[in-house]
């Protein structure tokens, strides 16, 4: 890819996450527009990237918000998009976080780095596993 961060905390995921966007914001107008789904592609405390289809308005003055569900959790960001490149599979955005969201940025963070490590630990369970199934075929 050809844009990225230069932020030591970054974090570029190995597996998809998902989030909602819609629009907070237009200069001084609050509104609440339609959500539509993103995928993440890295994250730090005070950025984020991710894909969508969606060619969207690269604009100082529109505040876009970011939700992601977990289990027992809604986190609701707001931020400014910054940069896009247009890819064979949609645009990539890069976002950062308006300031006072940012603390939330890292909470963020933290949740993506441990459902990284909970799908990495999975994967290696079911492949050790399978591995072992193999060789009591054999």
């Amino acid at each position: 890819m050809a844009l990225s961060f230069v932020e030591g905390s970054e974090m570029v995921l190995k597996y998809p996450c998902y989030g909602l966007i819609n629009i907070k914001q237009i200069a001084k107008y609050m509104l609440d527009s339609k959500y539509t789904p993103i995928k993440v592609i890295n994250i730090s405390p005070s950025r984020m990237g991710f894909i969508s289809y969606l060619s969207l308005p690269i604009n100082e003055n529109v505040i876009w918000s970011f939700t992601f569900i977990f289990p027992n959790e809604v986190l609701s960001l707001c931020g400014v998009l910054r940069k896009r490149s247009l890819q064979a599979k949609g645009y990539i955005y890069f976002i950062e976080w308006i300031e006072a969201d940012q603390s939330t940025g890292a909470i963020l963070l933290q949740k993506l780095s441990n459902l990284e490590y909970q799908l990495k630990y999975e994967f290696e369970k079911a492949v050790r596993g399978y591995l072992h199934t193999m060789e009591l075929v054999k």
